[in-house]
């Protein structure tokens, strides 16, 4: 479980970076932008890296909502009510509903992200998910605990 919710946290950074390299390279497939994105946190040495959880925090601080919808390049208010909403209910409701919306995920995208720029937290991850290797052998799969 712990493993799942690391790497969970992994794919929501490499989400963050692909989207940001999408606007650089608007004729590049996502999928290939996601699929080249390397995560490696800075750990103890505090050594800044531009794609990590502490790279993520550093544009997060001090953004507001507004910046944050952008960055992450989601609807406007206006697209909002129409997908969502079906143009339905009154623009000023919707845009509360949103704007609480919008708060919440930039507060649950910090608290993700401080999480794993943690380096207690990646040396456990990672002292656990080498337990977890498996290796075929010509009698079979087996598991190994060496790395």
């Amino acid at each position: 479980m712990f493993e799942k919710f690391v790497a969970s946290i992994e794919d929501l950074e490499m989400l963050f970076f692909a989207v940001q390299e999408k606007e650089k390279s608007p004729s590049t497939s996502f999928f290939s932008l996601y699929a080249g994105q390397f995560v490696k946190e800075e750990g103890k040495s505090g050594q800044q890296r531009e794609q990590s959880a502490a790279a993520i925090l550093r544009r997060l601080s001090g953004m507001s909502d507004e910046d944050f919808r952008l960055a992450l390049k989601l609807p406007t208010l206006e697209e909002f009510h129409q997908i969502f909403k079906g143009g339905q209910r009154d623009l000023a409701t919707v845009g509360a509903e949103y704007r609480m919306y919008l708060g919440e995920l930039h507060r649950a995208m910090t608290e993700a992200v401080q999480n794993r720029a943690e380096p207690e937290i990646m040396d456990i991850y990672n002292k656990t998910d080498s337990w977890s290797c498996g290796i075929r052998t010509k009698q079979g799969p087996s598991w190994s605990r060496e790395w």
